[in-house]
């Protein structure tokens, strides 16, 4: 039986990333890593991930926007 350890990687960090673990990895590790997953499943097909990674990428793209805002005050 051939296991296809790129899979069950790329799927850990997924979860990793979608449950909110990995607080320890900087905002722009963490769109790194979301932009590589979404490209990833997008080749796969898999939609629904590609989905709730861009609203991970959005959110943290959103927090980003709001830190900057309340520098300048």
């Amino acid at each position: 039986m051939e296991e296809n350890y790129e899979h069950k990687a790329m799927d850990q960090v997924y979860n990793i990333i979608t449950q909110g673990r990995g607080s320890d990895v900087s905002k722009e590790m963490k769109k790194t890593i979301i932009q590589t997953l979404i490209d990833y499943y997008d080749a796969l097909e898999e939609y629904e991930k590609c989905g709730n990674l861009k609203i991970s990428l959005e959110m943290l793209e959103i927090l980003d926007d709001n830190n900057s805002s309340e520098e300048i005050r």
